[in-house]
């Protein structure tokens, strides 16, 4: 009796240890979650040159938040504003460079750089700025930003 108690702990063990998920490699998570970021953000420009607001709308979370120089917008404010600006405007291009990425879980942040050169009454202005992601995954397995925040890289000195 005492043997078979061994053995039967011995073997619920071996089940559970090969149940169990091998320890995850965070790096290895978050080069994969930062590849994924880099297709959203391709797809996000193929939907920001196509002027539908919402199929841009698509990208952002329910309770997204965009913060860039004379900007504060919640979502709503932010496709009120993409409406108007797509009456008379268009987005010619957005290059994004992330110069790091760090996931956690269903977040994940990034910090880079774009340039977005738009076009409004026929004059193109390129606006280049530094910027911050917070991404969410949602439940569809899709990552949205909720939180962008921006600045300029060359931002005029008090001096």
């Amino acid at each position: 009796m005492y043997r078979a108690r061994h053995v039967a702990a011995l073997v619920a063990s071996l089940l559970v240890a090969a149940c169990t998920p091998a320890d995850r490699d965070p790096a290895a998570d978050t080069a994969a979650v930062h590849q994924e970021l880099t297709d959203r953000m391709v797809a996000y420009e193929e939907a920001l040159t196509s002027g539908d607001v919402e199929r841009i709308r698509a990208f952002w979370t329910s309770d997204v938040r965009v913060l860039e120089p004379g900007l504060d917008l919640s979502g709503d404010q932010a496709v009120e504003f993409m409406t108007g600006f797509f009456a008379t405007g268009r987005v010619i291009s957005l290059d994004l460079e992330a110069y790091d990425t760090f996931a956690h879980g269903d977040a994940a942040y990034q910090v880079g750089e774009y340039d977005e050169t738009i076009e409004v009454g026929g004059e193109q202005v390129t606006v280049r700025n530094h910027y911050f992601l917070r991404w969410e995954k949602g439940a569809d397995g899709m990552w949205r930003f909720d939180r962008l925040v921006a600045g300029p890289r060359e931002a005029p000195s008090d001096t």
